[in-house]
């Protein structure tokens, strides 16, 4: 684990490569656009120095089959098909924004997680 205050990466990890920057290519958004590429593509953006927030959203999609590892459960919202397999807690569809019920589903499922990502690590409090 390398944390640092600069870094966002969960772990503090960092692609050791080498970037032929005439191998990058650029893409300025204008307002209101989105981008939307692999997870496991490389990319970096500028610093945001307007008055707006920057947001990113992730969304990974995965068949039923497929199970955590390393976290006692896992969480899931089914989008199609059914779930034979039952590795995944069947998070209900929020009734409306921000109730109490799917903050609590929220919390629940983001310690989740951080026990996941963190496991092992000896500086979890980032």
């Amino acid at each position: 684990d390398t944390f640092a205050n600069d870094n966002f990466l969960t772990r503090g990890q960092e692609a050791a490569v080498e970037i032929n920057e005439n191998d990058t290519v650029q893409v300025e958004l204008t307002p209101g656009q989105a981008s939307f590429h692999h997870g496991k593509l490389l990319h970096a953006s500028a610093p945001n120095h307007s008055d707006e927030r920057r947001i990113g959203f992730a969304i990974n999609f995965i068949a039923p089959h497929v199970r955590q590892t390393v976290a006692g459960e896992d969480f899931g919202i089914l989008v199609r098909g059914e779930d034979r397999y039952g590795h995944f807690v069947h998070v209900p569809w929020p009734s409306e924004d921000m109730s109490k019920e799917a903050l609590s589903w929220h919390n629940r499922i983001l310690n989740t997680q951080n026990e996941a990502m963190y496991d092992g690590a000896e500086d979890a409090a980032r």
